[in-house]
């Protein structure tokens, strides 16, 4: 079956990707306290700051950039009359 996607909800898929980045970013506060252990030195304050940041900035970056990303999508789709895609239903018994 073909169905014609017109526009994109820019919050929703904000929201999701931001949620994403923001999770996939917890994987650098692991790699900063190994740094922070094999250096034996003490870790300065900022830099404490900073790891707790890092996934707070990659939340708000993520979310503005794919609302950003995704306007410019609906303008172009919108430009073109949508694009098409094709899907398929398994729990369909009906043959075409």
């Amino acid at each position: 079956m073909k169905v014609v996607v017109k526009k994109i909800d820019g919050k929703k898929l904000a929201l999701i990707s931001a949620i994403c980045t923001g999770l996939l970013s917890l994987i650098f506060i692991p790699v900063f306290l190994l740094m922070n252990s094999i250096n034996h030195v003490q870790m300065p304050s900022w830099f404490k700051v900073l790891i707790i940041l890092v996934p707070i900035v990659y939340f708000v970056m993520g979310y503005i950039l794919t609302r950003l990303a995704v306007g410019v999508f609906n303008i172009i789709v919108k430009r073109l009359k949508g694009f098409d895609i094709e899907i398929e239903d398994n729990n369909c018994e009906c043959k075409n």
